[in-house]
Order: structure tokens, then C-alpha cells, then sequence
């Protein structure tokens, strides 16, 4: 992959991850739940040490972040946030996976065209904690779902 390509990439996960950065923090200040909350904030957190280890690589391949992903990750990420809290909680999970899955394809993609290790494990890294988020909303939704079958909510 050509140098020129790989940043465009990079920017795509910077922006990426700063709009799930925006969306987690979004939604845990407007929940209910005290447990989803400390979820979201820690996923938030996560999210943070993501665009930190991109901004890294980004800087490391002699470039600069893309000032648009920094305006068009937090635009996109509080409107996301705003309609996944009015249409409750299975939609908040439901946006998520959809972002959460959107963001492990893409890593999937990148880690297969990426020789550099140093790269590597931190496309891989980051890659292993999009899947541990989709997994935790994909359960979370059962579960809801599951006590909503039964009549318990």
C-alpha cells in the first residue's frame, strides 16, 4: 500500500474514531441506567486511547491528522447520540453494533494490506477492542431483548 493511500486510510479511522468518541460520550450523558452509563464512558475512553494511537502513526508517517476528521467525527457522532437516546436502548445498541462492525470490516481490511509491525499491532490492537464493544452491545441487546420476551420490562 503506497504512503499516500495508507494516510487516506488513517484520516478514515481518525475521523471514525473521534465520531465514536462524541457518540459514546453523548449517550452516556443522556442514559438512565448507571450501568450503560459507566459502559459508554469507559467505551468512550477506549475511543480516546484509538485516535491517540492513529493520530500516532498518522504523525509517525511524517504527516498531520485531517483537521475535517476532527470537525466531521464529533458532528456526525452527537446527532447519531441524540437519535439512538429518543428511540431507546435497543436502537442506542443497534447504532452502535452497526458503527462498532462498520469499524472492525475496516480495520480487517487495513491490517491485511499493512507490512509495517509496529502499524500492524496497533491496527490489531485497536481492531481486537472494536470486536470486544460489538460483542458487549450484540449481548446486551439479547439480553434485553430476551426480558422483554418474558414481560420483565
Amino acid at each position: 500500500m503506497n504512503k499516500k493511500l495508507l494516510l487516506a486510510s488513517l484520516n478514515w479511522f481518525y475521523t471514525l474514531e473521534l465520531e465514536q468518541v462524541t457518540l459514546y460520550e453523548e449517550q452516556h450523558r443522556a442514559s438512565n441506567d448507571d450501568y450503560i452509563k459507566e459502559v459508554l464512558k469507559h467505551l468512550a475512553d477506549v475511543e480516546k486511547g484509538h485516535v491517540e494511537n492513529i493520530k500516532k502513526s498518522i504523525r509517525e508517517l511524517g504527516s498531520e491528522p485531517s483537521r475535517v476528521g476532527e470537525i466531521i467525527g464529533p458532528i456526525f457522532g452527537k446527532p447519531f447520540s441524540e437519535l439512538t437516546t429518543m428511540f431507546g436502548t435497543v436502537n442506542l445498541f443497534n447504532i452502535n453494533i452497526l458503527l462498532e462492525s462498520r469499524a472492525a470490516h475496516d480495520y480487517y481490511k487495513l491490517i491485511n494490506e499493512v507490512k509495517d509491525q509496529g502499524l500492524l499491532d496497533v491496527l490489531i490492537r485497536n481492531s481486537i477492542e472494536e470486536d470486544m464493544h460489538r460483542s458487549w452491545f450484540v449481548e446486551q441487546k439479547r439480553q434485553l431483548n430476551k426480558k422483554k420476551f418474558k414481560g420483565q420490562i
